[in-house]
Formats: C-alpha cells, structure tokens, sequence
C-alpha cells in the first residue's frame, strides 16, 4: 500500500466518522457498530502501513525517495 492510498483511505474514514456522529444518516442505535466497523478499517489500514514505506515497497527496503 503506498502513502497516496493509504491517506485517501484514512480520511475517507475520518469523513465517515464524522458523519456518523453529527450527520444524522445513521440511526442512533446503529451509530456504534458504524463507529466500531470504520475504527477498525482505520486500525488495519495503519497496521499495514506501519510496514510500508511510502512508495509501497515492505519496510525491510531501504526508502530512497524518487529524485525529481
């Protein structure tokens, strides 16, 4: 996963979040499991990008940013 995808996917899930909470398109009595299941979509998104380096190549990689 690289650094575009994974910061797409995670502020998608903060909208989400958001909107779960203030923007009244989830019943009340679902809010939670809505909040519980995008909690962890954000949970093992970051888990796999912590052994990632931006460009997607596994950690183990040395990171040499692309020289423009």
């Amino acid at each position: 996963m690289n650094l575009t995808i994974n910061t797409a996917t995670q502020l998608l899930a903060t909208f989400g979040q958001t909107l779960n909470a203030f923007g009244g398109f989830v019943p009340a009595d679902k809010q939670v499991y809505v909040a519980a299941s995008l909690a962890l979509i954000q949970g093992i998104m970051a888990a796999m990008a912590q052994f990632r380096n931006p460009d997607g190549t596994p950690a183990s990689v040395a990171y040499t940013p692309a020289s423009k």
